[in-house]
């Protein structure tokens, strides 16, 4: 049984959703630093999903048939901090 004042980690899950224009050469690492450059999380640390498929770095949005207006999601390797 854990002690009342050890402390302890757990995590909260935010969601937020961005617009970022895409084309459908583009590939997955593309994306990653589009991601990157407005949100600052760094590209090694993203994981995207489509359909609840994991999108892997040098195929592009056309090969995942992602259609205009789709939502992919993002999880963040080993989380990130934030304060609360």
């Amino acid at each position: 049984m854990e002690s009342s004042d050890q402390s302890k980690k757990n995590f909260v899950k935010i969601t937020k959703t961005i617009a970022i224009n895409v084309t459908n050469t583009d590939t997955i690492d593309a994306i990653k630093t589009k991601v990157q450059e407005l949100e600052g999380i760094a590209s090694s640390k993203q994981k995207l999903f489509f359909g609840g498929t994991n999108l892997k770095g040098t195929k592009t949005v056309d090969e995942y048939n992602i259609p205009a207006n789709s939502c992919i999601d993002l999880y963040v390797k080993d989380g990130i901090t934030i304060s609360i």
